[in-house]
């Protein structure tokens, strides 16, 4: 009798047991997997948040005075809001600019700015940097304004500090790649500027003295643009 009551306390305590794991659901391996809600798409302002640094490329910009530039730019993004950002552009060309003959005229621009994105992919900028013309003049031009040969060539450079204020959008994806237009950028001239010159001692005529003195002018003191600046690069 004891050892029936034995064996039914062991046959009641197995069964208590396994009572649990046979109540568990069989799993069917060819059932169908439901799946999860879906992803939520990262915004420009998420993949910025995840990056430190970006490298662009500026092939083109609009503006004036020479009407298309090329550059390069290097951003450290502080956070999803603040970045901040030094730019080098430059162009050349040979042309007429207010009626004086130019063999060559060349700008370069240098500044570090500020990006403040307040949403997504839309940023308003401010910066200083600094703006170079050079310019060399033709021979055509030289003759005329002058009765003295000039052994060396006439060149005039004028360099200044500048202001500039911009907007634009940049969009950020998650692979990196970077893709923005900066729709405005107006640069504003500061100071007096720097101009270096090496032949208007020898400019006889008076008109062509003023002409070429209202473009310096221009140059140390006038306000330039640009727009539609095109970046493309890559986000680290």
């Amino acid at each position: 009798m004891k050892i029936f009551y034995k064996i039914s306390l062991s046959v009641f305590i197995l069964g208590t047991a396994l009572k649990p794991v046979m109540a568990q659901e069989t799993v069917d391996p060819d059932a169908e997997v439901k799946p999860g809600p879906p992803e939520t798409p990262r915004s420009s302002r998420d993949n910025r948040t995840d990056k430190d640094l970006t490298l662009l490329v500026i092939p083109i910009t609009l503006g004036w005075v020479l009407p298309t530039k090329y550059g390069v730019s290097a951003t450290w993004i502080s956070d999803a809001t603040w970045s901040i950002e030094a730019e080098y552009l430059q162009a050349s060309y040979g042309l007429g600019f207010w009626g004086v003959d130019m063999a060559n005229l060349s700008e370069q621009h240098t500044s570090i700015h500020a990006l403040y994105y307040p949403g997504n992919s839309y940023y308003w900028k401010v910066g200083l940097g600094r703006r170079e013309y050079k310019a060399t003049f033709g021979s055509e031009y030289l003759s005329r304004i002058s009765s003295n040969n000039l052994l060396t060539p006439a060149k005039v450079q004028i360099s200044n500090d500048v202001l500039t204020l911009g907007l634009g959008n940049r969009w950020q994806f998650k692979s990196g790649i970077t893709f923005g237009i900066e729709w405005l950028d107006l640069v504003f001239a500061m100071g007096q500027g720097r101009i270096e010159e090496n032949f208007m001692d020898r400019v006889n005529d008076k008109d062509e003295q003023d002409d070429l003195q209202t473009l310096f002018d221009y140059f140390r003191h006038g306000t330039t643009f640009q727009i539609l600046k095109v970046t493309l690069g890559y986000s680290f």
